[in-house]
């Protein structure tokens, strides 16, 4: 072997790099043995590694590690919500609205507030209001949508359901925002509908109400939140924030006898402050699963990127590893989750939710007659 090498390094020029010439020699000329292993297919260079399928697809393994590319979904419809985890969709929205939440520079707060302008702006700001009405709107969407009845009945109990583990999760936000999607008139006017929700879906949704209830200017979600902030991460009903910080601004005058009045600029400072640590520490979604007594699953550990940066962490912590089957069940269920909740249709007008509400269930005969008598 070094005979060859010799005449290799004979036959070429001066000052030429040899390395490209022996890559090219056969690996049985070489003659590796135990001393000399052959090791030409580990000494190129790779870059950083990259997914192979998109994020629709997924790469199946078999057990001789064999592998096929599977598509999780050819179309996800809104009528799918049904058929998703709702311990998934609740940790989905948690996920989005704390990531938008967390991006808020405090400094947006007072140039919305006294309608600076700004060179930043409020551009994250505007994002989480906007976030808020899709969710409200999203939930009267579908349930104005479903022509059968019965499946009507079932997505408003999902949407009981959904609430109560935003709630767990403390995302108060998409819980109030479910809660006010179920409240619009065009929803709340099904009455053939709301029959057939059981009583303990209404007790469920009662138990939801009773923390977002506006009596004593919402003084039990009020008292609740000034608990959980101690242990951030929150994220709040947008909504109180918004109303909270006018309240402050136009309830105190700006200047008093040509001063400023640095008591109301200190009491706006002090409400930014409050709302600004909600979101200094990451979601552990599975932490916060763990003080409600929920479980989750390994997939939604995992699988859980968004667009934003890594303000939500996942936490596995000594769990048992569950076996692949329900694993990729699990991973087929989030990736559903995520392509349902990425392309949400919404209805934003009142008039057409009625218009939707009246053409699934009519005015009933009765309600008609009772109108002309008093119209009488």
């Amino acid at each position: 072997m070094m005979d060859k090498l010799m005449t290799i390094l004979k036959s070429s020029k001066d000052g030429e790099d040899t390395t490209d010439d022996i890559q090219h020699i056969p690996t049985s000329q070489l003659r590796p043995s135990r001393s000399n292993p052959d090791i030409t297919s580990i000494s190129q260079y790779y870059g950083p590694v990259k997914s192979e399928c998109p994020e629709h697809v997924l790469k199946i393994y078999r057990s001789d590690q064999t592998f096929k590319y599977l598509a999780v979904y050819k179309e996800t419809t809104a009528q799918n919500v049904v058929q998703l985890a709702l311990q998934v969709v609740a940790a989905q929205l948690t996920l989005q609205d704390f990531a938008v939440f967390a991006s808020i520079e405090p400094t947006e707060y007072i140039d919305n507030l006294f309608q600076l302008e700004s060179r930043y702006g409020s551009p994250r700001l505007e994002e989480f209001e906007r976030i808020f009405n899709r969710e409200m709107w999203w939930v009267a969407t579908e349930v104005c949508s479903e022509r059968h009845i019965q499946k009507r009945a079932k997505l408003i109990k999902k949407f009981i359901k959904v609430a109560r583990h935003c709630r767990e999760l403390r995302n108060f936000n998409s819980m109030f925002a479910i809660m006010s999607g179920l409240d619009k008139p065009a929803v709340r006017r099904l009455h053939s509908t709301w029959e057939r929700v059981s009583g303990k879906y209404i007790r469920m949704l009662e138990d939801v109400q009773q923390l977002v209830d506006p009596s004593r200017n919402m003084s039990k979600y009020r008292q609740h939140l000034a608990e959980v902030s101690q242990e951030p991460p929150v994220v709040p009903i947008y909504p109180v924030i918004r109303k909270d910080l006018t309240f402050s601004h136009e309830g105190n005058p700006t200047y008093c006898d040509k001063l400023v009045n640095f008591e109301k600029l200190r009491l706006i400072a002090k409400s930014v402050r409050a709302v600004s640590k909600l979101s200094s520490a990451p979601y552990e979604i599975s932490s916060m699963a763990a003080r409600s007594g929920n479980l989750i699953s390994d997939a939604l550990l995992h699988m859980n990127t968004f667009e934003g940066g890594n303000v939500a962490t996942m936490r596995k912590g000594g769990r048992v590893v569950q076996p692949r089957k329900k694993v990729y069940e699990q991973a087929l269920m989030v990736r559903k989750v995520k392509a349902y909740l990425d392309g949400l249709r919404v209805v934003d007008s009142e008039s057409e939710l009625d218009r939707l509400s009246y053409d699934i269930e009519p005015q009933q005969q009765g309600y008609l007659f009772i109108v002309a008598i008093h119209s009488v």
